[in-house]
């Protein structure tokens, strides 16, 4: 469900057209010198402060102030919480919904604030978006990845049963309405839908993505995707990138001479990075972003397979994982190449905290054009920051996360997760 249709025309980001030019003197230019300005980054000549007694800071940049009206009460939080419920609400500025937390995260964190606010048990931190100014918005956004972004059976919730066939026939199929990057579905409030509550006129296409996409090799690597990307019209400003998953799952075996196909080494992997970021640095405009989000703990859904079974009388993971194979180096409890599923699990949470920090790496290195790759200075920026740091690569993915046909992919509590977790550590916002 588009979150930007429930709202009233004004949700997006409004600012008065000024008589005055932009300079650095006066960043909104509306002729009031920035040290005189009260708000700084929202155009308001006539500085109007309508707080009794005046706080110094203009109404059209007040934080909390959802309404309007200059002044937060707790019209406001009821507003706030009608918006991120999705229902019509009356939000009249999002830039300002921010209380407590990042400038624009505009969650549940802001209505407890601006409820303690008003018992005079907490203070309103001057922290949204109006006030505190930000970077430009996308203005199209894009994305490479996989099935997950696919959102491949996210709403199925059972695999076993005659009833459960009319729900998901044979471990269910693309349901790209409930993707965490831009579905419309029902339930699930996307990377886009984020977006869009600061500005409604930010587009996304996810065209290039494919289920058994990878980071490396395949008919839809990131080398490829990347390609898809610089073909489309028109170009976007915004690419995030979520890939990973089917790189560790592909993979025979964890250690080298194992098998033929044992999991990428370290040089492997931050060459395909490199094969899909480089087209990216020397096409996408200069004032572009490249977003890598990092690779999801494949590692956990064996575990989360099994408790969500014993818990759900309609759902058999066991059977759907040697049906389906979806991820046999995590989900075949047996020995494979003379390895145990215990040894494998254990490799490849090891690879998959590596690869994220080889993300992490690479992002830097193009980001500083430390490489000399990135003459032209495009943003890249890693979601990974470390094992302590929330982010998709460190998601505990649990039996609410995956979906109930093939207990792998993310359900739609899962493609929420991933959305929010890629929005808190964004780099564009």
């Amino acid at each position: 469900m588009r979150i930007a249709a429930l709202l009233v025309a004004a949700l997006c980001l409004a600012f008065p057209s000024a008589a005055f030019a932009q300079t650095s003197n006066d960043f909104d230019g509306d002729g009031r010198a920035n040290a005189v300005d009260n708000c700084r980054f929202v155009a308001n000549a006539s500085q109007l402060d309508s707080t009794a007694p005046p706080d110094g800071v203009g109404d059209v940049c007040t934080c909390g102030d959802t309404s309007g009206d200059g002044r937060t009460n707790v019209v406001d939080a009821v507003r706030l919480r009608r918006a991120l419920a999705g229902l019509p609400s009356g939000v009249a500025d999002p830039a300002k919904c921010s209380v407590v937390g990042g400038s624009m995260d505009c969650d549940a964190a802001d209505v407890a604030r601006l409820r303690q606010a008003l018992a005079g048990s907490a203070p309103l931190l001057p922290v949204c978006r109006a006030f505190v100014g930000a970077g430009a918005l996308p203005v199209q956004m894009s994305v490479a990845g996989d099935s997950i972004t696919r959102a491949f059976a996210a709403s199925c919730e059972c695999n076993f049963g005659f009833d459960c066939l009319f729900e998901c026939v044979s471990g269910g199929t693309e349901q790209p309405e409930f993707s965490w990057f831009d579905g419309g579905g029902q339930g699930v409030f996307t990377l886009l839908d984020r977006y869009l509550f600061f500005d409604a006129s930010i587009d996304a296409h996810s065209g290039a993505a494919r289920t058994g996409g990878r980071m490396r090799g395949g008919d839809d690597s990131f080398a490829i995707q990347a390609g898809r990307i610089l073909s489309q019209t028109p170009e976007p400003d915004f690419v995030v990138v979520l890939l990973g998953g089917n790189d560790l799952c592909s993979r025979d075996c964890a250690q080298p001479g194992a098998c033929s196909s044992p999991l990428f080494s370290d040089a492997q992997w931050r060459e395909a990075i490199g094969l899909g970021l480089s087209p990216l640095t020397a096409q996408l405009s200069v004032d572009a972003t490249v977003y890598l989000g990092s690779v999801p703990r494949v590692q956990d859904l064996y575990a989360a397979g099994l408790a969500k079974q014993d818990a759900e009388s309609d759902v058999a993971c066991e059977l759907a994982w040697e049906t389906f194979d979806p991820c046999p180096i995590v989900t075949d409890p047996s020995t494979r190449n003379g390895e145990s599923q215990a040894f494998r699990l254990a490799a490849i949470a090891a690879r998959q905290r590596r690869y994220n920090e080889i993300l992490r790496e690479e992002a830097l290195a193009y980001d500083t054009n430390a490489n000399g790759l990135n003459p032209r200075g495009v943003s890249v920026a890693a979601e990974y920051t470390d094992e302590s740091t929330l982010s998709v690569g460190t998601l505990l993915f649990g039996p609410n996360e995956i979906n109930g046909a093939d207990c792998f992919h993310p359900s739609i509590a899962g493609q929420n997760a991933i959305a929010e977790r890629l929005w808190l550590n964004s780099p564009v916002r």
